[in-house]
């Protein structure tokens, strides 16, 4: 029987962590694609999560159900719309922006 890995400690971030445990270079370059996909999808959690709400609490708000929630932080930002990222930001009493630069 293969005995359980410790928990790692001390490492700042997660690609920190990768390259910390000699994880290999493909599971690197997957991880740093899926953080880029989910930016945008990260700070909406780290904004309910500041204001103290729970999924539930969010759907609540947005007029939804607690799965909706759960499967849009779930996914990819890709898959995220504009109304969506503005219904979720007006529910916590933010205002989102976008912009773009040439």
């Amino acid at each position: 029987m293969k005995a359980p890995m410790k928990r790692p400690r001390g490492f700042k971030n997660v690609n920190a962590l990768i390259i910390g445990l000699g994880l290999p270079r493909s599971t690197r370059e997957r991880v740093a694609r899926l953080s880029v996909n989910t930016q945008v999808i990260d700070r909406l959690v780290i904004e309910r999560n500041k204001a103290g709400l729970t999924q539930a609490g969010l759907a609540k708000r947005m007029g939804c159900t607690q799965s909706r929630i759960s499967k849009l932080e779930d996914s990819v930002d890709t898959e995220l719309t504009l109304g969506e990222i503005d219904t979720y930001c007006t529910a916590l009493g933010l205002e989102a922006e976008m912009s773009l630069v040439g």
